[in-house]
């Protein structure tokens, strides 16, 4: 019996993404629809809160580019006739080696060497994580699938066990790490560009400083009422009532 020839390339990396694509947002229509609400609304607010305004696409892309890398994790072993499921625990390990790496050398080192070596640290300890579902598939016949789901689990556990009891700061209650150093911290800028570069270039000389309005007011530096309540214009009510005084300076 003769086999099936391989789809076109282009129907392979372009129309199959739109197809899938095209599908849930209409099993998700047939959703909304049956619990009342209208799926052309449901669409609308959707695209306008990922694509609507320069903050929702950053947030967008911020978010996407977690699953973009492990999708690409889970893709690599597909084509090795493997089934990964355990991105999710490899992902959490990747970001544990940024935390310990960063904590331990972010003072000493320039963050034009830290930053690629927190991509390496990532990596590394992501490739380790999987590594052992890997021997145990290879060497003890393990299936892969069962293995690696029980490690998303203990990447978990573990990542929460030396958040409480190693890495927390000592006396916070929050369940956090100590701050990374600001070589080992790709800032996020917010807010409008226009009020940005006027706080970047005429107030803030030192570009080391954080652009983040609620870490500015956390250092003490005086931003205008007006101009904060603007730049934090999509941040949740609880924000603006605890970052914003009634007076003309915060």
């Amino acid at each position: 019996m003769s086999q099936a020839a391989p789809l076109p390339r282009w129907i392979d990396i372009g129309l199959l993404p739109l197809w899938n694509l095209a599908v849930a947002l209409l099993v998700a229509g047939v959703v909304v629809k049956a619990i009342g609400h209208s799926p052309w609304e449901a669409l609308t607010v959707l695209l306008d809160g990922a694509l609507g305004s320069v903050r929702g696409l950053g947030y967008s892309l911020y978010y996407a580019t977690t699953f973009i890398f492990t999708g690409l994790a889970v893709a690599v072993a597909i084509h090795a006739g493997l089934f990964n499921i355990g991105g999710e625990g490899q992902a959490a390990l990747g970001g544990l080696g940024v935390a310990l790496v960063a904590l331990w050398l972010g003072a000493q080192l320039p963050a034009i060497v830290m930053l690629p070596l927190l991509v390496l640290a990532a990596a590394v300890f992501g490739m380790l994580w999987a590594a052992v579902p890997a021997y145990l598939q290879a060497w003890r016949g393990s299936h892969v699938v069962i293995t690696t789901i029980m490690f998303n689990f203990l990447a978990a556990g573990l990542n929460g066990y030396l958040l409480v009891n190693w890495l927390r700061p000592a006396g916070s209650m929050a369940v956090e790490s100590a701050e990374f150093a600001e070589s080992a911290r790709q800032e996020l800028l917010s807010g409008e560009p226009d009020q940005l570069r006027h706080y970047l270039t005429r107030e803030r000389r030192d570009k080391r400083f954080d652009a983040i309005v609620h870490r500015a007011i956390k250092a003490g530096k005086p931003v205008a009422a007006e101009d904060a309540t603007r730049m934090l214009h999509s941040l949740s009510d609880f924000y603006r009532s605890t970052l914003l005084d009634r007076d003309d300076r915060v």
